[in-house]
């Protein structure tokens, strides 16, 4: 019974540690050749999107402000560089250029002011929930360290039960047994 919990668990262990080394790869190759391909790729860290885009979500945005319209969720920088995910409530044509009125879905009300159509982005093409947490720890050391910390841990845990499954499986082969000299008898 013990063996079988092991196997289960050294296996459980493996798939984790796959999914996890797939992840990171897929999300750092992704980051870095999505703006070869015409896009970007956001972490959602606010709720002010949620039921559709909730915090965590990886946001992957095309780089292409042209066509933009009611209805539509667009990436936006703020003066400040930071970079926000809201839906276009309305398009204002002003003598001085385009302007968007954003608002969060979980928002009551607009944003405060009027966002100019040179600062989008573009439109959110595709959020993938979760992944954004991913794209977030691999912009940062300590994340990056978490990672590390997290396969590090992984490989070990599979090394013992595979030592233990080994340690087992020597446990249940039969053992050849010395006899004992014979009594009187040429040895």
């Amino acid at each position: 019974m013990t063996a079988v919990i092991v196997r289960w668990a050294r296996r459980l262990l493996s798939v984790a540690f796959a999914v996890l080394a797939i992840a990171v790869l897929g999300v750092g190759v992704g980051a870095r050749l999505a703006p070869a391909a015409g896009y970007e790729l956001f972490s959602i860290r606010s709720g002010s999107m949620e039921p559709a885009v909730p915090v965590g979500s990886l946001a992957i945005v095309a780089r292409d402000a042209s066509a933009l319209k009611e209805g539509e969720a667009v990436a936006f920088r703020l003066r400040s560089e930071v970079v926000v995910t809201h839906r276009i409530v309305e398009v204002i044509e002003t003598d001085a250029g385009t302007f968007l009125r954003t608002q969060g879905d979980a928002n009551e009300d607009p944003d405060p002011s009027l966002v100019p159509a040179t600062a989008v982005v573009g439109p959110v093409q595709v959020s993938l929930p979760l992944i954004g947490f991913l794209l977030a720890m691999l912009a940062m050391p300590i994340g990056l360290v978490a990672i590390l910390s997290v396969a590090a841990t992984l490989i070990t845990a599979i090394w013992l039960l595979e030592e233990l499954e080994r340690l087992e499986a020597d446990d249940d082969e039969p053992h050849p047994v010395a006899l004992p000299p014979l009594a009187g008898g040429n040895q």
